[in-house]
């Protein structure tokens, strides 16, 4: 019988790690985002976008801002947008507002994009708004995930989580976050913020 030195036990243990790895799926690997949590205090690597007829809510918006992202009490920076119609248009196509876009390079695979997102409302007259925001995720241009606040009482704040999974080709594509509602908001006017914050972008397994 043939005896098994320590370098030949080392090379079956390196060998049945290897199958080991190429059998079990792969953990999630991360690709970033540049600027993904907004901690530099700016929009650095986004681009502001109007949709038609839309609104961010004035000059001051959007911009960065310290805010509880995770209802936990811990304060982070994330991007502050009032969005709405320029001109109200109850007839027409009624949502508008805007949002940010920026591009990255990815490799080719089935990919999962997430945001975190919040909508708060604080009126001394109105008991709640209409509409809190409908908040998009976009891939390439195509919509892959979303979340519509709809009414939002006075005084409370409702945070969400967007998740979307995408198959992609290797190369360069565009991620978006298009933030809509159905009434004006202008810099005088009284309406909900809505809030950005933690969009990442990480491969999954088939």
């Amino acid at each position: 019988m043939r005896k098994f030195s320590a370098t030949d036990f080392a090379m079956r243990c390196l060998n049945a790690f290897c199958c080991l790895f190429l059998v079990l799926p792969l953990e999630a690997q991360a690709f970033e985002i540049a600027n993904g949590d907004f901690e530099s205090g700016d929009l650095s690597g986004w681009t502001v976008f109007e949709t038609p007829n839309g609104s961010l809510g004035g000059e001051s918006f959007p911009r960065c801002v310290d805010f509880d992202m995770k209802g936990d009490g811990r304060v982070s920076k994330s991007v502050m947008f009032k969005v709405g119609q320029r001109q109200y248009q109850a007839g027409g196509p009624s949502l508008a507002g805007g949002g940010m876009y920026t591009h990255v390079q990815l490799p080719g695979g089935r990919l999962e994009v997430t945001a975190d997102i919040a909508s708060s409302y604080s009126s001394p007259k109105d008991r709640r708004n209409l509409s809190g925001g409908m908040i998009e995720l976009l891939i390439d241009g195509d919509v892959i995930a979303s979340h519509d606040f709809g009414p939002i009482p006075t005084a409370t704040t409702q945070r969400e989580q967007l998740r979307g999974l995408v198959h992609l080709a290797a190369g360069m594509h565009e991620v978006r976050i298009r933030i809509q509602r159905p009434f004006r908001s202008l810099a005088y006017d009284q309406a909900p913020h809505q809030y950005l914050d933690n969009v990442q972008l990480k491969a999954v397994s088939p």
